[in-house]
Parts: C-alpha cells; sequence; structure tokens
C-alpha cells in the first residue's frame, strides 16, 4: 500500500474516533531540523504521526524523534507489523505505538501515546510566519513596529506568555491558517459534536 493511501485511511481512522473538530495536515515541516512528519492532526494538542510502511527502513527514525520531541505535544510511530520490534526499541516511553498488517490499513494501538516532557518553546515558536506572530503579539497587547524581525518577535512572544500559553497560541494559529496560503491539504475531522473553538479555547 502507498504511503498516500495509508495516511488518507489513517486520517479517516483518526476521524472516526476523535470527540472534537481537528485540522489533518499532511508533510508537516518542522523548524530546525527541516524533518516532516507524515501526518499532525491539530485541535486539543498538537499531536505528530509517523508512518513507516513494510517498504520504509528505521535509519531515520531516531532523527525524526528527537526533531518531534521539539514541538508535537503527543507523538505515535505507526508502522508494519515487521517494523514492530524495532520500533519499540527506537522510541521514547512517551511516544505511541500504532501497527497494521500488510494486507489492509487495520490500525491497532500497541501502546498508548503520553505527553511529550520536552517541548522546546525556541523552537515551537518558529512555526510561526512573520505576520502571525506580529498579530499573536498585537492580540496580547504588545504591537511591534512594521520593520520588526520576524527573530526579535518570536523572542518577544516567548518573553511575554508561558510554555503553554505559547502552544496554545501556536495550535490556534495552526488551525486557523489559510490551507491555499499554506501549500498543503488540511481536512478537517468533524466529530458528531457541534463545532467548538480550537485549541487554547478549549479548556
Amino acid at each position: 500500500m502507498r504511503e498516500a493511501e495509508l495516511r488518507s485511511r489513517l486520517v479517516r481512522h483518526l476521524g472516526a474516533s476523535s470527540s472534537t473538530p481537528t485540522r489533518a495536515i499532511p508533510e508537516f515541516w518542522i523548524p530546525v531540523s527541516h524533518e516532516r512528519a507524515d501526518l499532525v492532526l491539530v485541535g486539543r494538542r498538537l499531536e505528530a504521526f509517523e508512518i513507516k510502511s513494510a517498504a520504509d527502513d528505521l535509519l531515520r527514525l531516531p532523527r525524526q524523534v528527537g526533531a518531534y520531541g521539539k514541538v508535537f505535544d503527543r507523538c505515535t510511530a505507526v508502522v508494519a507489523e515487521g517494523h514492530l520490534d524495532g520500533a519499540s526499541a527506537l522510541l521514547p516511553s512517551w511516544w505511541g505505538l500504532m501497527t497494521f498488517p500488510a494486507t489492509e490499513a487495520n490500525f491497532g494501538v500497541v501502546r498508548a501515546c503520553g505527553d511529550n516532557p520536552g517541548v522546546d518553546q525556541a523552537t515551537l515558536v518558529r512555526l510561526l510566519w512573520k505576520e502571525e506572530v506580529r498579530a499573536s503579539l498585537a492580540g496580547l497587547g504588545y504591537p511591534v513596529r512594521p520593520q520588526e524581525a520576524r527573530e526579535s518577535m518570536w523572542d518577544l512572544l516567548m518573553a511575554v506568555v508561558d510554555a503553554e500559553q505559547l502552544r496554545g497560541i501556536v495550535r490556534d494559529v495552526l488551525y486557523g491558517r489559510n490551507p491555499a496560503a499554506a501549500r498543503f491539504g488540511s481536512p478537517i475531522l468533524r466529530s458528531s459534536l457541534a463545532f467548538q473553538e480550537p485549541a487554547s479555547a478549549r479548556s
């Protein structure tokens, strides 16, 4: 099964079990490391899924684990059955692990994911584009000059909010970002519940 088809099936599987509206973003770029997560869900948390099909190897997984741990609240590896033992040995205990048989995407949970103990704010804030961090600061009562450098605005935002507030700001921005501008498709996984505000607005 091709990765794109596997990812689509995973999105449908996760959407069926989601209790709140969530945005699914494929091929999610990670600052600094320039790794790309196969699938990211933006909702109550920022959750990453790394897919390893039978045709893949696990050589990049340690590097991906380090990169994903900088920005995502939770992470899960979704692996073919043949990779189960190898992936389990490489993943930190807080990573989730799912598997699927070779013939169909019938996903099974091997272990549930936990909360990431080490999100790095300096990496996380870099997910915000220049105008997004400017708007975030203005909304907090910190307007900045039009010519202000992006890096200094990132620094200011980290100085005026705590870690949890920063996570909420980033989730809200990613949830509301225009997919056309971002150059990715990002379907909304809608649950049977009424629509609610994303990320930090949902407590």
